[in-house]
């Protein structure tokens, strides 16, 4: 099992292209996480391991930052090579964005996708069941009101969904 991602290693313009969005997840998964979802132990969907089930309760989430200039266009500046900070935030792409959820578990692998960006993520009532990290499942799962992400860091956890 591995939540992994992908970008350019193009010579000084890597984080430029990643800022703009040239960026995305690459899923990789075993025999032990297949069988974690038969046993209906980690969700997945609503049939056995088959690859439709991605984006019904294993949700990847990208967390970015964008710092967008008076006419609104993405701003990035050549010669900063320390990072920015961005002053719109931004999952998958989409400023805002809002997921509905049925009461349920769901899965969601976060990344950090920022160049600067730390991120501190949490719910407003319950605690994430953390799963994995960065590319690798725990060996025994736990619980955290917060989860602390940098830039490239990844985080593989569940919520259970069951107040609205």
């Amino acid at each position: 099992t591995a939540t992994m991602w992908y970008h350019d290693h193009g010579m000084d313009i890597t984080a430029h292209n990643v800022n703009r969005g040239l960026a995305g997840f690459f899923l990789m998964t075993d025999d032990l996480e297949r069988q974690l979802i038969d046993d209906k132990i980690l969700p997945y969907g609503d049939a056995p391991y088959d690859i439709s089930g991605y984006g019904q309760c294993d949700i990847p989430l990208a967390l970015s930052d964008k710092r967008l200039n008076n006419a609104g266009e993405i701003q990035y500046d050549f010669l900063e090579h320390n990072g920015q900070l961005g002053n719109i935030m931004t999952v998958n792409g989409r400023a805002q964005p809002y997921l509905r959820v049925q009461r349920k578990k769901y899965r969601f692998r976060i990344l950090g996708v920022g160049m600067a960006r730390v991120w501190a993520v949490r719910l407003s009532q319950g605690q994430f069941t953390v799963i994995g990290n960065d590319s690798w499942l725990v060996p025994e799962a736990f619980k955290e009101r917060i989860i602390v992400l940098g830039p490239a860091q990844r985080a593989y956890l569940f919520v259970v969904f069951i107040r609205f």
